[in-house]
């Protein structure tokens, strides 16, 4: 709770989850929206209820990066340019 009033004095945006193991444990959502709601926390600053067009694209580059493969030098088959880290 005390990170959701972080997040929220700060203006970033959050993503709610659920760390769901099992398909039964995705109710745990519930949880979530709870803190959010206790925290005050803006609808409009919680990721999963935005449009991909309201979020800007935001995870468009790193999905883009995740598909291309590192630069690898020919002639010596080195990498050259760092994989992405995560």
């Amino acid at each position: 709770m005390e990170l959701l009033k972080l997040a929220r004095a700060a203006g970033t945006r959050v993503s709610l989850g659920t760390d769901a193991h099992h398909p039964w444990q995705l109710a745990f959502i519930e949880f979530g929206l709870a803190a959010a709601w206790q925290a005050k926390l803006p609808p409009e600053r919680v990721v999963n209820f935005m449009s991909w067009q309201k979020s800007g694209g935001g995870f468009q580059d790193c999905d883009a990066s995740l598909r291309r493969p590192p630069k690898v030098d020919p002639s010596d088959g080195n990498q050259t340019e760092a994989a992405p880290a995560f």
